[in-house]
């Protein structure tokens, strides 16, 4: 299944920040267990080549993102074998790079000229960054006036939630840190929520 077709499927894809290497296999770990086969790692120091490699390997099944910051990080996740990139704005080297790898890449942009500049440079997945900016109700109006673009919506805990997002029925799908702020225990339980809430699956 192709990376866009997963998060269409799923809607929900939890965003993890880790500050240990350690974290991360129990994390992912307890994300699958609750059902959504989707991660977005956020790129930083703890996010090591030779940890993000593991989490690959091991999570053979898992679609494996990263949220980079710069091209270095790109290249980086590239080079282990992630299913797709974001990052928080458009970079074309940052695309250059993805397409080098055959890897998607889904730029961020917040401003409707920001969107065309992305479109036009060969995006078809946008990610509304920081979402919070965007009412639910103008991205909705984004999206109507924008039909052959897909856009997902990079959540914050607040003012909005991600469940504000998610209920847009032609949104493609949701980043939500919220749901791996918790124990491992709440982590899974979290996700098998959003599963049952969200996903096509739960048809």
């Amino acid at each position: 299944m192709e990376t866009l077709d997963a998060i269409r499927r799923y809607r929900i894809i939890p965003q993890a920040t880790f500050t240990g290497e350690d974290k991360v296999l129990p994390v992912i770990g307890a994300i699958c267990s609750g059902g959504l086969p989707l991660v977005c790692i956020v790129m930083n120091r703890s996010v090591t080549r030779k940890i993000l490699a593991l989490a690959v390997n091991t999570f053979t099944d898992t679609y494996i993102g990263v949220k980079v910051f710069d091209a270095e990080g790109a290249e980086l996740a590239c080079r282990c074998g992630v299913r797709f990139i974001c990052s928080p704005f458009f970079s074309e080297k940052i695309m250059n790079i993805c397409r080098d790898y055959g890897i998607r890449y889904i730029p961020g942009c917040l401003t409707p000229t920001e969107i065309h500049s992305a479109a036009s440079a060969g995006a078809d997945a946008i990610l509304i960054s920081p979402s919070y900016i965007i009412t639910p109700s103008m991205l909705e109006r984004y999206i109507a006036e924008s039909p052959h673009i897909k856009f997902i919506a990079d959540c914050p805990a607040d003012p909005y939630p991600a469940s504000d997002y998610a209920a847009i029925s032609r949104l493609l799908g949701v980043i939500d840190p919220t749901l791996t702020a918790g124990t491992l225990d709440e982590t899974a339980a979290g996700c098998r929520d959003a599963v049952n809430k969200y996903s096509s699956e739960r048809y």
